[in-house]
């Protein structure tokens, strides 16, 4: 679990400059650097904390598009990637292969749940953004967050922005910015461990 937290501030700290909204200012709560530090054997991890200090997801319930609702609760009991991102952000665009291919690859531990955030003026239409994945040949798990509340809920001000949620429905963190296939990777073969 310990590697899991260094490669998640690894890659925070790589891709920080790869989103599209500014600089992201998510509660510190989400991911305390100092805990991820591998050489203190003496710091506490996510899964050692009591339940007081773990941090709990933030429920929610969204529309696919397709007249369905989706709620994160749906998935307790499996990992869930929440992936806040917009057709008009191009780092956002350039990771759809990358997390279509992944959320095959890892169906089975894991659930990349894709949230597109419509509140922006830039976004298209929940009807556009379902034909521009069909037009492009995208195939994957989309909701979509009308207002922007569930993001606001979630401080996403950067995008993309990913958020990890554990079996259990608690936040081991989050990432801005796009990954890279090797680095992605990585990330999954610690998080399914």
């Amino acid at each position: 679990m310990k590697k899991f937290f260094v490669v998640l501030t690894i890659i925070g700290l790589i891709v920080i400059l790869n989103g599209c909204n500014g600089e992201n200012d998510i509660d510190n709560k989400a991911i305390d650097i100092e805990e991820t530090n591998e050489n203190n054997e003496d710091q506490k991890v996510n899964e050692e904390k009591t339940e007081d200090e773990r941090i709990p997801s933030i429920n929610f319930s969204l529309p696919d598009g397709k007249g369905n609702e989706v709620s994160l609760s749906d998935y307790l009991g499996k990992v869930v990637l929440l992936n806040f991102w917009g057709t008009w952000c191009p780092s956002c665009v350039d990771k759809i292969p990358l997390i279509e291919k992944m959320s095959k690859e890892y169906e089975e531990d894991i659930e990349i749940l894709s949230i597109n955030i419509q509140n922006l003026p830039q976004e298209r239409s929940v009807e556009g953004v379902l034909e521009w994945l069909d037009s492009r040949g995208f195939d994957i798990n989309v909701v979509f967050d009308m207002d922007g509340s569930i993001s606001n809920s979630y401080y996403v001000q950067y995008l993309p922005t990913m958020y990890v949620i554990d079996r259990e429905g608690y936040v081991l963190g989050y990432i801005p910015g796009g990954v890279d296939e090797g680095t992605f990777r990585q990330l999954m073969e610690n998080i399914i461990q």
